[in-house]
């Protein structure tokens, strides 16, 4: 079993089974639940992190628009929508 940094049990590792994570249109309300932010967030946060990453070891001459600024808009989009659907439930 895995743990995120505060120590809980990462029971929703997985983006199917966390309704946080989904980025389908219509959201599943009901499986929106309190134990499942934590681990969406810091998967989210991870992956972003990660795109992050990859924008910044471009080589200079690499760089395009698609590759820095639209790659650097999309970077953040997963952990943007977790948070929304986060706050919009208002769980804490």
């Amino acid at each position: 079993m895995q743990f995120d940094i505060r120590g809980a049990p990462l029971v929703f590792r997985d983006v199917s089974t966390n309704a946080f994570l989904e980025s389908a249109f219509q959201i599943r309300w009901s499986a929106l639940t309190p134990e499942c932010v934590a681990p969406a967030i810091d998967i989210a946060l991870e992956r972003a992190q990660a795109n992050l990453a990859a924008i910044i070891a471009l080589e200079p001459g690499a760089l395009t628009y698609e590759n820095t600024f639209l790659a650097l808009e999309n970077a953040t989009e997963e952990l943007n929508r977790a948070w929304g659907k986060v706050t919009a439930g208002d769980f804490f």
